[in-house]
């Protein structure tokens, strides 16, 4: 077949395909110049941090903010990278050229926080206020805040795990936490425990200095005769929380955690701030953001939801029947 002239153009039937994948690609150029750019900035490649991301972009996505349309979200990860978060946040915030940017974690946020002009949210950090980006009343009230900075705050729940642990253990009358200062809402956390007593159960908290530290204070909190130990939600390595429940577990003590890969590893039930629906919180705070409202007119949001994971086996291992989550 002979191939035909189309329109007097020069075009052949054979390339109407081609000229059909051209002005595809024309059209969706021309749309992403328009798309809004939201910076991610992650210090980790924890579950954590990807269940926080996942609940952001979702929440976006049902605000009507889809990536690859009218939307681009450019992520920066300081694990991934092997960069200080200083850096990627100041690419995100100059180089990229981002609208917003989502800290995911307190580190991220006090980099972030570092950049000048982009309005800042942040999901998963519980320490939000230490890290400088609250008010004089920020403590008080959520609504006064760094006019550029607002989001989704993750409190350490120490009243919950508490709860839950007296629940599991009645007869617990001593709880030790296990605090790593290196990491600002693992120390956070420590502060909150320190020389409380709730419920009638007395919490004993042991410090490391660095994670590297961590399995030598849990042995520390071992000999001081607790009855559970807490985690906090400092970024131990597997190694670490391998050996720090190997030692608690020899001693017939059970180990709580505060997130979903502590009790997948080990421990008997992990106690924490859902990470996937604090960050869908930070996700309508961005699209209001994005819609218009001015981030200092948002307060931060301090709502998020408890979650506790269950590990059966680890459970059933010390004889320790869960109470429903």
């Amino acid at each position: 077949m002979t191939p035909r002239r189309l329109f007097g153009l020069g075009f052949t039937r054979w390339t109407v395909p081609a000229l059909v994948l051209v002005l595809l690609a024309l059209a969706i150029n021309g749309c992403s110049q328009d798309a809004v750019i939201v910076g991610i900035l992650e210090e980790d490649q924890s579950d954590v941090t990807a269940e926080a991301r996942t609940g952001f972009l979702e929440a976006l996505r049902d605000a009507g903010y889809k990536g690859g349309g009218n939307a681009r979200f450019v992520r920066r990860n300081a694990e991934v990278r092997k960069q200080p978060l200083d850096e990627l946040a100041q690419e995100l915030a100059g180089d990229e050229g981002a609208r917003l940017v989502l800290a995911i974690g307190t580190r991220a946020l006090m980099a972030a926080g570092g950049t000048q002009d982009v309005p800042v949210l942040f999901a998963m950090s519980g320490d939000t206020f230490a890290a400088g980006y609250g008010g004089g009343q920020a403590a008080t009230n959520p609504a006064v805040h760094n006019p550029r900075i607002s989001g989704a705050a993750a409190m350490p729940p120490l009243a919950e795990a508490v709860a839950y642990v007296k629940r599991a253990l009645p007869q617990a009358a001593r709880i030790g936490m296990l605090a790593v200062d290196s990491d600002p809402d693992s120390m956070l956390a420590g502060n909150l425990a320190q020389g409380q007593s709730i419920a009638g159960t007395q919490l004993a908290v042991v410090r490391a200095a660095t994670a590297a530290g961590a399995v030598q204070a849990a042995e520390r909190l071992l000999a001081q005769g607790v009855q559970a130990i807490l985690l906090t939600t400092a970024p131990l390595t597997d190694v670490q929380v391998a050996a720090i429940l190997s030692r608690a577990e020899g001693a017939g003590v059970p180990v709580f955690g505060a997130t979903e890969t502590q009790a997948k590893a080990g421990a008997v039930a992990s106690i924490g701030i859902d990470p996937r629906a604090n960050g869908r919180i930070a996700g309508a705070m961005a699209a209001r953001a994005l819609g218009g409202t001015a981030v200092a007119g948002i307060p931060i949001a301090t709502d998020s939801p408890v979650r506790v994971w269950t590990n059966a086996g680890a459970a059933a291992r010390l004889g320790i029947v869960l109470p429903p989550s």
